[in-house]
């Protein structure tokens, strides 16, 4: 009469231990921590400048080229002080300070394109990654919101710090 019982009994705690130690090894998913994926390298970071749909406001009309080793290129089309080819150097610190920007502000949630009634100024920021490439168009400086506006500016800004020199 024991013998069953003890059978019994040895079975469930073998069969406890064994649903404990397999347990252990294979946990549910929800309990495993999520792993992140990875921020994209920026390659790249693009300003150009398109002009004025007025053509009596004289509004600068560039292309600005900015790249992750510290260099750069800027194509002066008219209405800036730097016409024509340039080729630059800057701080690669300054480019990681750019990008940290980038993600502060959310610039790749960003939509691609913020229209305005009437389109007064052309602008546009494109960040080439190694994941691919985001462009950010603006009609006006009125449309744009707070995160494009910060963008802006501090690509605008950094153009002065860039040791520009001709190519002939």
């Amino acid at each position: 009469m024991f013998w069953p019982m003890t059978r019994r009994a040895i079975a469930s705690i073998v069969g406890f231990f064994l649903g404990w130690t397999i347990f252990q090894f294979v946990r549910p998913v929800e309990n495993l921590p999520a792993v992140e994926a990875p921020f994209a390298q920026v390659l790249e970071i693009k300003l150009l400048s398109q002009g004025c749909a007025d053509a009596s406001l004289e509004c600068p009309v560039f292309d600005m080229t900015l790249r992750s080793n510290g260099t750069g290129s800027f194509l002066g089309h008219a209405n800036h002080w730097l016409k024509g080819k340039h080729e630059g150097t800057f701080s690669e610190e300054d480019f990681k300070y750019l990008v940290d920007e980038l993600y502060k502000q959310e610039f790749f949630a960003l939509p691609a394109h913020y229209a305005a009634e009437s389109a007064d100024e052309t602008i546009v920021v494109e960040v080439v990654t190694t994941d691919g490439t985001h462009r950010v168009t603006s009609d006006s400086w009125d449309t744009m919101n707070g995160a494009l506006r910060a963008i802006h500016a501090r690509l605008w800004y950094e153009h002065y710090y860039v040791y520009w020199e001709e190519v002939k």
